[in-house]
């Protein structure tokens, strides 16, 4: 499951005007800052009581890249930090309410948030509508190596919401909630020393990009019309088909980047030229 294209923004909070791009929520105290002496964002929540900090991305985003450190009290107690994408107002994961802050995120998303470092089902992947309870769950490793600095990418592709660590895959839920959708990224804080200061190096963000297969048909050397069609390499139905242009170019969307195998017919003299298993493309915004 490796994972390709390009960012749409960076954020390597070398200059503090790049949290401009980003709006600030605080609820019950702490604080957000840049911290200049390392080019790092920091999500303080007041420490000891239940209130968190997050940051908003607005936009149609369907995955983001974050490498952060958690400064807890202990591994034990770092925990509470969660990313979701979606919509809606910021609420309470736990009840959809206002009050258990500890974990939050937008209304309605698809979450991966944080619960227990050292456990090989510490974090999970969530999903919540519409002010209600986050519904049920995929467990995911969460190492105490989250206290040194580790990327961590959340990306939601072909039907998934996916982790990783360092571009190792972690886990997967399988979701039809959304797409795409604003990035919130929080710290939360219980009591009794329970949560975490996040630092943040870096954020890389991507714009939701669907999927294609393009190419090229030629004869002798030269563009050539075509009938291109696209089978689906796993069950062989016939997905969509289309006529190469005037150059012998042909692009056609595809609904997830699931094989395919392309067959190029010319003419009844001609047997069809036949490619794949082809891997789709991310058509980038």
């Amino acid at each position: 499951m490796a994972l390709s294209a390009s960012p749409s923004s960076i954020y390597d909070w070398s200059d503090p005007a790049q949290l401009d791009d980003w709006v600030s929520v605080i609820s019950g105290g702490g604080s957000i800052s840049i911290d200049q002496s390392t080019d790092e964002l920091v999500l303080a929540p007041q420490q000891n009581s239940i209130n968190h900090v997050a940051v908003r991305r607005t936009g149609a985003f369907n995955r983001v890249d974050i490498w952060v450190t958690l400064t807890g009290e202990s591994a034990a107690n770092s925990k509470y930090f969660d990313i979701s994408i979606g919509s809606g107002p910021v609420t309470d994961t736990n009840t959809g309410g206002l009050t258990a802050w500890w974990h939050a995120s937008l209304d309605t998303s698809v979450i991966f948030a944080t619960q227990a470092m050292g456990s090989a089902s510490g974090a999970y992947i969530r999903e919540k509508i519409e002010g209600a309870p986050s519904q049920a769950f995929e467990p995911v490793n969460f190492p105490n190596t989250l206290l040194n600095e580790t990327k961590i990418t959340f990306v939601i592709d072909a039907g998934y919401a996916r982790v990783y660590y360092d571009d190792v895959f972690q886990a997967e839920w399988p979701t039809t909630l959304l797409d795409a959708g604003d990035i919130l990224i929080h710290q939360g804080e219980y009591v009794s020393g329970n949560g975490s200061i996040a630092r943040i190096s870096r954020i890389e963000i991507w714009t939701f990009a669907e999927w294609f297969i393009s190419g090229n048909v030629t004869t002798n050397g030269m563009p050539a019309n075509a009938d291109v069609r696209l089978y689906h390499a796993d069950t062989g139905q016939l997905y969509a088909a289309t006529i190469s242009d005037v150059n012998g170019n042909y692009l056609i969307d595809t609904p997830d980047h699931a094989p395919f195998y392309v067959f190029a017919s010319l003419s009844a003299d001609y047997p069809p030229i036949v490619h794949g298993p082809v891997i789709p493309k991310l058509k980038e915004s």
